[in-house]
């Protein structure tokens, strides 16, 4: 036989195999994984409200990891100059983290992943890829923004109507402040919150989404309604189960005991302190702190007051936990 005709019959034979089930011979992966493209911006989300606004900036330059949960791969992505970025994950779930390497305002770290008023996340953010998908990376550089409106009017020259902040000096007839280990004349002898001074009847806003514990009478009556917002699954303080929000001094509460509320959700309105039938000292006491407990009561030793301007054990540069380091969460 011709060289040529046994090439022409191996060829032949080749066909025949492939048309008659030959693939069987030949091992294919009939259904290969097929990409799927993540993008989104990456911004800093001032006020806490998983929506980008006009006076939000983009962050460009971070470094986005995403650890697939089946075969812990790493797949590594940055965000552009306008604060783009654009991934191809294969199908799965995955766990998104920013490394904690993202500088921002006075060079504070940006380590929460907001999700909505609903939710933010410590460090780290479950993402399941299934379609091709839209995610924007919603930064935060703390977890709590200011409890009232932008467009409050304050009392006072402070801009922020601040007229004491936390006592950091456990001792009595001593006081210090975030801003010195000095005597200072901002606050008082065991002040245990910060003291914005505004108008009466001003809408008081959740700092942060969380459960409401209990809207009640003080032991004064005269310090009128004192609120309490449990924030749990903040495990930032070992061995503390979980953090809460304290406003003071309302005239009205406007939520109930277990309610759920959203950050920036109306909880009542601003009072003050009444001096018989006057009403004196016009402000919202708000107040911070932590607990090994996530029961009532609330008080030593099982709680421990802090300063969410400035951290009272290190008197660090700043918290990690208010969004823009001692400034409103609006520039």
């Amino acid at each position: 036989m011709p060289d040529s005709w046994k090439k022409a019959a191996v060829n032949i034979g080749l066909a025949t195999a492939v048309g008659l089930g030959g693939v069987a011979c030949i091992p294919k992966d009939e259904n290969p994984p097929i990409p799927i493209t993540v993008t989104g911006i990456v911004y800093h989300d001032y006020n806490g409200d998983g929506a980008k606004e006009e006076n939000e900036p983009v962050i460009n330059g971070v470094e986005l990891k995403f650890f697939s949960d089946v075969g812990k791969k790493q797949y590594v992505t940055k965000s552009n100059q306008d604060g783009s970025y654009s991934i191809a994950l294969k199908k799965g779930k995955y766990t998104l983290d920013i490394g904690g390497t993202v500088v921002g305002y006075n060079n504070q770290h940006f380590t929460y992943l907001n999700i909505s008023k609903e939710e933010f996340k410590y460090a780290s953010l479950p993402v399941e890829v299934v379609n091709n998908m839209n995610l924007d990376v919603k930064l935060m550089q703390g977890w709590l923004t200011l409890p009232f409106d932008r467009n409050t009017k304050f009392l006072g020259d402070n801009p922020l109507g601040i007229m004491d902040y936390v006592d950091m000096d456990g001792r009595e007839g001593f006081t210090m402040t975030w801003k010195s280990t000095k005597y200072e004349d901002d606050t008082y002898d065991n002040h245990n919150g910060i003291d914005f001074y505004m108008e009466e009847n001003t809408p008081i806003l959740a700092a942060a989404p969380g459960i409401v514990v209990k809207p009640s009478k003080p032991y004064k009556p005269e310090m009128k309604y004192t609120l309490l917002v449990s924030h749990e699954n903040v495990y930032l303080y070992p061995p503390y189960k979980t953090a809460i929000t304290e406003y003071c001094h309302l005239n009205e509460v406007k939520v109930k005991p277990g309610d759920k509320v959203k950050r920036g959700d109306v909880i009542g309105l601003s009072g003050g302190i009444l001096r018989g039938k006057k009403l004196e000292g016009k402000h919202l006491h708000f107040g911070f702190l932590i607990s090994i407990s996530l029961d009532p009561p609330y008080n030593e030793p099982n709680t421990h007051y802090t300063d969410p301007y400035r951290n009272i054990e290190t008197y660090s540069p700043a918290t990690n936990q208010w969004t823009v380091d001692n400034n409103p969460q609006y520039p």
